[in-house]
């Protein structure tokens, strides 16, 4: 109980869930539209997002083109 307050009471999560309300992002769209953000605070506030079952995900393989 206590992680799961932690999780949403925090400044980023906040932020992160707001802009995941219009819908799905990826990660980089995701950075831009919150703005000052390390990718680094934004995957780790996914994963405790998803930890605590406020969101899922889903993993796109990159394709590269030549």
């Amino acid at each position: 109980m206590r992680r799961t307050l932690s999780t949403v009471t925090n400044k980023w999560t906040v932020l992160i869930v707001r802009v995941l309300g219009r819908g799905p992002y990826r990660l980089n769209t995701l950075r831009r539209e919150i703005g000052e953000i390390s990718k680094k605070v934004v995957v780790s506030s996914l994963r405790d997002l998803e930890e605590n079952g406020f969101v899922s995900r889903i993993a796109h393989h990159e394709v590269q083109h030549q």
